[in-house]
């Protein structure tokens, strides 16, 4: 009986100690998983919207490609060609949906999603940047002996409609 009174109870604090020390332990490395899933979903959902902003760049080439004759640029892009300044800093409209909606032209088929796991599919506008001469020949543009350059501006979503990508090339194209 004298040993049984001589206990203090070390034994139950030093255990409540170790526990509360796990504890501590497992709620930090949840937090830590719980961000560590967090950063890897949002680097997927951007690199879906670079891949979709490539796979748009890629459409307007493959548009420009297809011309036999060469489009009339204008200020309101009526041939889907807008002339070199025709529109706003890009910064300013890079967040405008109706912007985009209104004036960049969707990749695939209208109204419907072609890129699979995206918000929405990307849209591009294409700007005539200048016209370079073969020679020195005054008349070498109306003889369509030269290069027109165009630069396209993709603008595409990831997975969600708040991870926006936006890409741009310069694309030449020869016209015969």
């Amino acid at each position: 009986m004298p040993a049984a009174r001589r206990q203090c109870g070390a034994v139950l604090i030093t255990s409540l100690i170790i526990l509360l020390v796990l504890t501590v332990i497992g709620v930090s490395a949840m937090s830590t998983s719980s961000l560590q899933e967090r950063m890897a979903g949002n680097l997927r959902d951007q690199t879906m919207a670079l891949q979709a902003a490539e796979t748009g760049l890629k459409g307007a080439e493959n548009t420009i490609d297809g011309w036999i004759y060469q489009p009339l640029a204008t200020p309101t892009a009526t041939n889907n060609v807008w002339t070199a300044n025709a529109y706003s800093v890009i910064d300013t409209t890079a967040y405008n949906d109706s912007w985009w909606n209104t004036n960049g032209i969707e990749y695939g088929t209208a109204g419907a999603v072609d890129i699979s796991g995206v918000y929405a599919d990307p849209r591009t506008i294409t700007q005539e940047l200048y016209f370079r001469a073969d020679g020195l020949d005054p008349d070498a543009r109306s003889q369509g002996k030269g290069v027109t350059f165009y630069r396209d501006t993709s603008r595409a979503h990831g997975t969600t409609k708040h991870s926006i990508v936006i890409l741009q090339s310069t694309y030449a194209k020869r016209f015969r």
